[in-house]
């Protein structure tokens, strides 16, 4: 089988479930983890979808609880 993306993902539960991809994302510019998401909202929002509507993601995730890991300067 041949795949064009590969995500690696863990989920959690605090509280409310969540999704960290942590791997599979390009670099994604930004000086903060704020720019960064609103580079991802207006470039690559297929992530986002991807990963958390169905068939991957279910009602409580895909609204909001969703996070990519990665190294920022500031929060």
């Amino acid at each position: 089988m041949t795949f064009k993306r590969m995500f690696n993902a863990v989920e959690t539960h605090s509280g409310e479930p969540m999704r960290v991809i942590t791997g599979g994302v390009p670099h994604i510019p930004g000086n903060s983890v704020y720019e960064q998401m609103r580079w991802l909202e207006k470039n690559d929002d297929q992530i986002r979808k991807l990963m958390l509507r169905e068939p991957r993601g279910y009602p409580p995730v895909w609204r909001r609880h969703g996070l990519i890991r990665e190294d920022a300067p500031t929060p």
